[in-house]
């Protein structure tokens, strides 16, 4: 659903289903930006956000949760995670 509504602004959108698929595209590609669920049952997205920016540091990431969360500063610097969308 948010991969239509990026796309219906004109956006380029790369969708995948799992967390293998996620870094093999990313490492073909070429991304302005990378959201991934916080909760995913393969890994975390703290932990996809980890891999993301081992392989490109400057890759911007963002988390996306429904999750009623509090978001460790300490652990966005520490990964690299650039922001997390909360519906909170």
């Amino acid at each position: 659903m948010l991969g239509r509504s990026f796309q219906g602004e004109g956006h380029r959108v790369t969708l995948a289903e799992t967390r293998a698929k996620t870094l093999a595209k990313f490492k073909q590609g070429d991304f302005d930006l990378v959201l991934t669920d916080l909760g995913m049952s393969e890994m975390s997205g703290w932990e996809l956000a980890k891999r993301i920016k081992e392989i490109d540091p400057s890759a911007p990431v963002g988390l996306i949760t429904g999750w009623a969360v509090a978001t460790p500063k300490e652990k966005m610097t520490e990964i690299g995670v650039d922001f997390v969308l909360s519906q909170f």
